[in-house]
This record gives C-alpha cells, structure tokens and sequence, in this order.
C-alpha cells in the first residue's frame, strides 16, 4: 500500500503504563488518566467505561447517604487489578498481531482470543463479593451475572433478567419458592426483589435455574456483577450485606 498527498502524519509509539492508585483523599483517577496501553480491540475504551461505572454507582450511593464513604475505596481494590490485567493482555495481542501480519493469511483475527470480549472479568477478590450459600456450584460472588429469559406471572409478558437489573439498585433473586418469606422484608430503595418461581416471575423455559441453579438468594450490583450468594431462607445474610455497605 502507498500513501500520497499526505498532509499529516506523526509515528506512534506504543506505552504501557498505569498509577499505582486511582484514588487520593477526594481525586479518583479513571480510564487513560489512570492506563494506557497497546492498541487492541478497543480495551482501553471498555476499561475506561467500566472504571466510570463501577465508581459511579458508588459515588452515586454514597453521596444520597446511601453507603459509607468506606465503600469508595472498593474502586480502586477492584479496578487496579483489572487495568494491570488490561495492560498485559493488550501488550500479547499486539506482538500477536506484529508476527502475525508477517505470515500469509495472518492479521487481526489469528490474535483474536476469548479475552478481547472482557466478559470473564469479575472481582472475586473484592470485599464486596460474599458467598454466604451452602452450595459451591453455578456462578460465583464477583462473577458477572448472566442473563436469562423469564415471563411476568399475570400478564405472561416476556422479560429478561438483564432488563431486571438495569438501573443504579442492587437486584435481589430468590430462587425458589423458600426465598418467598426472606424477600417480603428486603425492599428498600436501593434494593429490588425478585422471585423467581412460584408466585414470581415464571423460569418457563428453565434458563434461570441453568444460568444461576436454585434455592439461593443472589444480590446483583448496579454494574452487574454478583454481590453476595446466600441459602434461600437466610434473611440475615442479605441484611448484612446491605448494610455493611
């Protein structure tokens, strides 16, 4: 390929760089003020939106007198690792790409991997990922919650449990009738319940058991990550939580 009649051009050079903190007294750090790297799939712009949402649901609790201040200092405990992680998985694909665009038939797609879709990024490590839950199988706390298909119990209107969670509260499942009398007394303004069974919204098609099993209580954050897994009838677990934020 040649290029003519240029009226512009300058070299890029290539940084891999972070902070050591993204957060000092009352300044936050997020996006390429806090990481910058390779380009690659566009993970900076993900990472960048991610570590705004992941504050602002926080900042947004804390500043209605919602949550402690302690709460904010779960962003950078949560979002350190995954920029640490973004620079090294950016400076892989890009010496993927510069052998592969050497060899017939190689480019972009032949450094193409699972990891460019940032779905299997969670927070497991995070103070704000409790599993209080007797079982050990399905997803788990800091894990990104699934979606799944279910239908309104009077109407029979299709719904998705992605439409559920949209919005600045936490999502509480009960999952199974035994979470009934649990989820009665945990409706506040920050926290909405839902029932998925007998009485609740209708698993027709058995997605919801598959995606995330059954006779649990599961509380979704704002950002869509799994907060806390506790035993279907443990109303204190899911009290605790709340209010430990």
């Amino acid at each position: 390929m040649r290029l003519r009649n240029l009226t512009w051009s300058s070299t890029y050079r290539v940084n891999v760089r972070m902070v050591d903190r993204l957060r000092v007294d009352r300044v936050f750090l997020a996006g390429d003020a806090a990481h910058v790297h390779p380009i690659a799939g566009g993970l900076g712009m993900n990472s960048g939106i991610q570590d705004a949402y992941n504050l602002g649901w926080k900042l947004g609790l804390v500043l209605g007198g919602k949550a402690t201040p302690g709460l904010l200092d779960t962003y950078d405990e949560e979002r350190l690792p995954i920029a640490s992680w973004t620079l090294d998985i950016t400076s892989e694909v890009l010496d993927a790409v510069l052998a592969a665009i050497k060899e017939s038939g190689g480019g972009v797609d032949a450094a193409a991997s699972r990891e460019l879709t940032q779905l299997q990024l969670g927070y497991p490590w995070s103070r704000l990922s409790r599993n209080a839950a007797s079982r050990s199988s399905g997803p788990q706390p800091g894990d990104r919650a699934p979606d799944a298909p279910c239908r309104d119990p009077f109407t029979g209107t299709p719904k998705r449990l992605f439409d559920l969670f949209r919005g600045p509260h936490f999502t509480l499942l009960g999952l199974g009738e035994r979470c009934a009398a649990a989820l009665n007394d945990l409706k506040t303004d920050i926290v909405k319940p839902y029932l998925i069974g007998p009485g609740g919204l209708i698993d027709y098609a058995g997605h919801v058991a598959h995606a995330y099993g059954q006779d649990a209580q599961i509380i979704i954050r704002p950002d869509g990550y799994i907060g806390l897994i506790a035993d279907a009838d443990d109303a204190s677990a899911v009290a605790d939580y709340l209010r430990s934020l």
